[in-house]
């Protein structure tokens, strides 16, 4: 069997800023670079009907967080 691996988690939040201070100073992850799947950039992007962030945890996995703007 090949061996499997996630590419990242998404959630949802409602407030992206505490779900920030949650993420990074409660859990020690970093904000991430944006993947390079999704154009040039810093790890904020706006999705049209929101926001996201991205996040490493300390092990280097990925974590999307989107927060609906309507």
């Amino acid at each position: 069997m090949p061996n499997l691996r996630v590419q990242h988690v998404s959630l949802d939040v409602d407030d992206l800023d505490a779900a920030l201070a949650f993420y990074c100073d409660g859990l020690g992850f970093s904000v991430a670079p944006r993947p390079e799947a999704l154009g040039d950039g810093g790890a904020w992007l706006d999705i049209g009907a929101g926001i996201q962030a991205f996040l490493n945890d300390p092990a280097g996995n990925l974590l999307e967080l989107n927060q609906a703007t309507a």
